[in-house]
Formats: structure tokens, C-alpha cells, sequence
């Protein structure tokens, strides 16, 4: 847990660099949070329908949507003793994300945004550090590789912000392992279990809570690991278990289309359906096909700002090169399936690129921004860690203060990138970032963004070590190889209590 309260400092003082509405449709979802509970004064008063545009409500909150390039400043003046009148949440999102983070809104508006960011910030450290306490280290291994090569930039930006994407990728990047972990390893106590089993399922509430499209990747989740489970843990039954996955999980779709707002039968019927000046069916398939990893790609160098931000091709290049070379370093027992399972994501992300195309934009050829299927990014280079043999594991974490170096100077870059936008104007070079009235947001912060800046430098790089730390704790050296693995599914606790461990202790 000390770990993630390091992880939760990082992105404190993240919540703090950027100022409100930073995020894509962050004055959208912090109206939303205000009249989360409904009308109530001072926060959300007079709710309707907006002819043409939706439900709106006022709220007291100083909402102004600016744009400019990098080069120019970006001016937002921002009076929180005011009032305005902006689009709230009616049905587009599930309910969950804001009617939680409305609990803490206070009266003072400027502290309720800093709060909420907090609370929310909080509460994907508590899954990812109950995960990291849970988690038997081969399992940990694997999510402290999918942090390194992964999180930054956006990650780490919407993590720090408020925007339902950021529950998604935490629900859906963090949560299936400790789900994955209950129902496949053997030998666990039914408390560990069933601790695991909660987790992994609180990670899907959150993510699934905040998205309406977290829906259809839990499911292909479900699919994979399922299928994958089954296959191995009962070889004997493979035919009847194929028989039951299928049937259940038509049961599951045929729920989902009946009884929740989101419709997997609508959306999957605008994907082959289309007009007269629309893109044809084969088109559409294989550009989408085709582009659905390269799309998800560009969120290890770019973040989902209002206004653009240039996030120097630095951190993209070298975030690429990580990501590649550590997955290159991990090598299966069995490649089919590990194949197999990074196969069927990206194929579910070109899915849900195509029914987010075919649904908002008439099926128009084009990218999507990389946070609608960034939570599919991270499960997928998880499960190809997860696919890896322990010889691939020990060799990866012989790297893995190399590879978190380089995951903190990305950090680094790409934090003192966002934070110059906002103070002032990018320079596309490094220098002292300005301080003043007119360059931070938070009129009674006892200290300005430069400190900010440092201290979640500083911050992240601990989290990495104490990260790294924990997945390898001992000298493995001293174990033979079956005590190695044993280590690796169970952690040590299990070697205490064997004969050839107190052998070779002694």
C-alpha cells in the first residue's frame, strides 16, 4: 500500500498542474459530478433539456472552453465565484462515476475541483496498491511492466484528471488480473481467492460504471480469459466447455442488449449497415482492421487534452521502442496463445473504433482519440506479459531498473511538456517554467508549478523503485529452479514453509 500512496502523490501533484477543463470534456464531466445528487443549491440548480443540445443544469462553476496553439499563450481566465450554465450528463455515461465523486463536492468551487480530482485519483491507487498486496509476484511482475512501458503520458494525465476514461483504464487495465488470478492459479487459500476475486470484480464496476463501451471489453475479456482457462485448466472437457462459454455468453449479450442502456445489437447492426455517400462495408472493415493498433499507439505520445498540446516525438519514439523491446523480451511457453489473446484485442479495439465511427461520425474514415481504446491497449500488452515463461521473467527483471529510467525521463518530458502549455506557451525546449497570478490556477497554493513539477518527478521515480522492489524482493539465485517457480506463482511465504527452503537458508 506504500506503494501506491507514492503512486497517489505523483499524480496529486499532477491534479495541480493542469488547470479545470484541461482535460477533453472535463467542464462536461465536473457539471455532470456537480448535479450528480440531482438539483440541490448551490451546486446544480434549474435541470432541463437544452433544445438541440441535451440536458443542461447551472452550476457554480466558471466555465471557459479556450483553444490555441502551442505557440501561443493560452489565456484562460478563470473566476470561480461564478455561475454558468453548461451540458450535463443525461444518459450518456452510466450514472456510477458521478453520483460517487458528487460526494465530495464542497462549497468552496476551486477546492471541490482539487478534491474530486483527488478522490478519484485515490481511488485507482487503492485497486492498483490492493492489487500489487494481493497479487503473487509473477502476476505483479506483469502489471509493474504494463506501468513501465504503458501509463505515461496518457495515462498518468487522465489518472490525475476527471474524465470516466480514466476508471475505464484503471477498471479494465488493472482489474482483470487479480480476476484472472483467483479463478486460474492453484493452490491459493479461499480467503486469498475470494480477496482476489473481489478486487478483480470492483475493477470492472469502476470501469463499467463509468463507461457505457467498457461493457463490450469486459466481455471480450471474459471471452479470452475463459477460453484461455478452460483450454488449460481442463483439457479433458474442452468440448464442453467451449459448449458453456458460448451459451453463456449469449445469455450475457442478450441481457446486455434487453436490460441496459447500451445496445450491442444496434451498435453491431450500424457497423455493416450504410447510405448513399457513406464508406462501403469493405472499406470501412479493412482501414479500421488495419489502423486499430496504430490509433491505440499514439497514446504513448500524445494525451487527451481540449486544447493541443505538443508532446515532443521524443517520448512517442522512445515510449514505442520500450513498449516493443520489453515485449520482445518476454517469451512464451506457449506463443500461440499469447498470440491469440493480443490478436483478439486489437481486433475488439478496431471494433469499437468502427461502432464509435459508424454510430457519432456516419462512418467516416478517420482515427478516434486513443482513450476510448487505450483500457484495450493495456490488457493487451498484459496478457502478452502474462503469456511469459519464468526464464523470460528473470532475465526482464534483471532490466527492470533500466526500463523504469527511461519510464521516469519520458514522465519527466512529457509533465514539464503539459505544464508549460498551460503556464504559458510551448518553447519546444527546456527551460524555467513562469510563475505568477496570471500563471497558476489555485489562488491560495503556497508554491508554484516549478516545485510542482519537481516534486512529481520525484515522486514517480520512487513509485518505480519501490515498484521494482517489490517484484523482486530476495535473491533468487539462492533457490533452485523449482523453489523459483514456486516463488513466482505463490510468493515467498510458501518457499518458507519447505524443508529445502530452510536447506538452503541454512
Amino acid at each position: 500500500m506504500r506503494i501506491s500512496g507514492w503512486f497517489f502523490a505523483t499524480l496529486a501533484m499532477l491534479a495541480l498542474l493542469t488547470p479545470p477543463g484541461a482535460t477533453h470534456d472535463e467542464w462536461y464531466h465536473l457539471a455532470s459530478i456537480w448535479c450528480g445528487h440531482g438539483e440541490r443549491s448551490p451546486y446544480c440548480e434549474a435541470k432541463g433539456d437544452t433544445p438541440d443540445y441535451g440536458m443542461s443544469a447551472t452550476v457554480n462553476l466558471p466555465v471557459v472552453n479556450c483553444k490555441a496553439e502551442p505557440s501561443e499563450i493560452l489565456n484562460c481566465p478563470i473566476d470561480f465565484d461564478g455561475q454558468s450554465r453548461p451540458l450535463i450528463n443525461g444518459g450518456l455515461y452510466p450514472p456510477s462515476f458521478y453520483w460517487i465523486l458528487s460526494w465530495f463536492v464542497v462549497p468552496s468551487a476551486e477546492a471541490s475541483v482539487i478534491l474530486v480530482r483527488l478522490v478519484s485519483a485515490l481511488l485507482i491507487c487503492l485497486l492498483l496498491g490492493v492489487s500489487i498486496w494481493l497479487l503473487p509476484v509473477k502476476f505483479r511482475t506483469v502489471l509493474t511492466l504494463v506501468v513501465v512501458a504503458g501509463f505515461s503520458p496518457t495515462g498518468v494525465f487522465l489518472f490525475a484528471s476527471i474524465n470516466p476514461s480514466s476508471w475505464s483504464a484503471a477498471g479494465v487495465g488493472i482489474g482483470w488480473f487479480s480476476l484472472f488470478a483467483a479463478i486460474g492459479l492453484r493452490g491459493l487459500k479461499f480467503a486469498h481467492r475470494g480477496a482476489l476475486a473481489a478486487t478483480g470484480i470492483l475493477g470492472f464496476a469502476m470501469a463499467t460504471g463509468s463507461r457505457w463501451d467498457a461493457f463490450p471489453m469486459v466481455f471480450t475479456i471474459v471471452i479470452i480469459c475463459a477460453v484461455n482457462l478452460g483450454w488449460q485448466l481442463q483439457p479433458k472437457l474442452r468440448g464442453k466447455l467451449s459448449v458453456l462459454v458460448t451459451l453463456v455468453l449469449l445469455g450475457l449479450f442478450t441481457l446486455l442488449d434487453r436490460y441496459s442502456p447500451f445496445s450491442p445489437l444496434k451498435s453491431f447492426q450500424s457497423l455493416y449497415t450504410y447510405t448513399d455517400g457513406q464508406p462501403d462495408n469493405v472499406l470501412f472493415f479493412s482501414y479500421n482492421l488495419t489502423q486499430a493498433l496504430p490509433n491505440v499507439l499514439r497514446a504513448i505520445g500524445t494525451v487527451p487534452s481540449l486544447s493541443f498540446i505538443s508532446v515532443p516525438k521524443l517520448v512517442y519514439v522512445v515510449g514505442l521502442f520500450l513498449l516493443f523491446f520489453t515485449m520482445s523480451q518476454v517469451r512464451a511457453h506457449s506463443p500461440k496463445w499469447q498470440i491469440a489473446g493480443f490478436t483478439g484485442a486489437v481486433v475488439s479495439m478496431a471494433v469499437l473504433i468502427m461502432a464509435q465511427v459508424a454510430n457519432n461520425d456516419s462512418r467516416d474514415i478517420g482515427s478516434v482519440e486513443p482513450r476510448y481504446i487505450y483500457p484495450l491497449l493495456l490488457f493487451s500488452i498484459g496478457w502478452w506479459f502474462l503469456q511469459g515463461s519464468e526464464k523470460s521473467f528473470a532475465d526482464i527483471r534483471q532490466r527492470l531498473r533500466h526500463l523504469s529510467a527511461i519510464a521516469v525521463v519520458l514522465f519527466a518530458v512529457s509533465t514539464f511538456s503539459i505544464t508549460e502549455r498551460y503556464v504559458d506557451r510551448q518553447s519546444f525546449g527546456i527551460r524555467t517554467i513562469p510563475e505568477g497570478p496570471d500563471q497558476w490556477w489555485w489562488s491560495w497554493m503556497p508554491f508554484g508549478p516549478n516545485i510542482a513539477v519537481v516534486l512529481s518527478i520525484l515522486f514517480m521515480t520512487i513509485f518505480l523503485s519501490q515498484l521494482k522492489t517489490s517484484v523482486c524482493p530476495i535473491n533468487q539465485s539462492s533457490l533452485t529452479f523449482e523453489n523459483r517457480q514456486t516463488y513466482a506463482t505463490h510468493g515467498l511465504g510458501r518457499i518458507e514453509k519447505s524443508t529445502r527452503w530452510k536447506r538452503i537458508r541454512n
